[in-house]
Parts: C-alpha cells; structure tokens; sequence
C-alpha cells in the first residue's frame, strides 16, 4: 500500500484534479474534457461570480452612521422617528461585545429619504459644533 513504508509518498495527483465547469449550464466535469456536452461550449477552469438581481420592488438603502457611541446611535434614530423616516439599524447590540476592533452600528435609510436624513444630521452637528466639541461626525 503506498505510503505506507517510510519514505513512500501517496500519489495524491489524482485526487486533486481540478474540475472544469460549462459557463452555461454550470455542469461539473472531470479533468480531460474539454467541451460541455449538452451545450457544445468550451469548459472553464472557474466560473464567473455572478451578481444576484435586484428583486422587484426591493428598497435600496444607504449608510448615514457608522458609529460605536450608544449616545450618538440614539439621537440619531430619535431625530430620524421623530421626522417619520424609516431606518434599519445594523449590529446593534453586537457592537459591544466587541469594544476594541469591533462591529460598529450602521444606521442605514431609504435612498429616496437620504436628502432630509442628511439635512437632520446636519443640524445636529452644526449643534454639536456650537457646544464647542470641533466634530462633525460622532466618535465612535
């Protein structure tokens, strides 16, 4: 049996032939072939990445905060209720059982309610600037 005395290697070779795809149908085929033979198409060594479709009546949102601050993530989604703008919030909660190099808070908004989300944020940060802290953006 191979490899089993010292010095003997398994021939591993044809176990790890690589596998060719039909960049049609997707179909498997082993090392040697060279044309799919339903679609008459040249194999592929890797096939392409596909970016999936937009579904229907999808809603794009976009990013407005990245913020590990608690105070910064609640007055933000308070001005946002208050306005009657829609937001999801990711990885709330997660943020903190990571302090150091952790998730950070996403709070993300419709694409169509960017504009007055942004006019919100913006006075707040031109309040925040008038107290006297110098930043635009919460540290997080």
């Amino acid at each position: 049996m191979p490899g089993s005395r010292p010095g003997e290697q398994y021939d591993l070779s044809a176990k790890l032939t690589p596998i060719m795809f039909c960049p049609r149908c997707k179909a498997e085929y082993r090392q040697g072939f060279l044309e799919c033979s339903d679609c008459q198409v040249a194999l592929v060594g890797e096939l392409p990445l596909e970016v999936a479709p937009v579904p229907e009546g999808s809603i794009e949102v976009v990013t407005i905060l990245k913020s590990g601050n608690d105070s910064a993530i609640a007055v933000v989604e308070s001005l946002l209720e208050d306005a009657g703008i829609d937001y999801l919030v990711r990885n709330k909660g997660q943020h903190s059982l990571y302090p150091v190099g952790g998730l950070e808070v996403e709070i993300q908004v419709r694409r169509e309610d960017l504009v007055e989300a942004e006019s919100l944020l913006e006075a707040l940060w031109e309040e925040d600037n008038e107290g006297g802290s110098g930043s635009r953006t919460p540290k997080g």
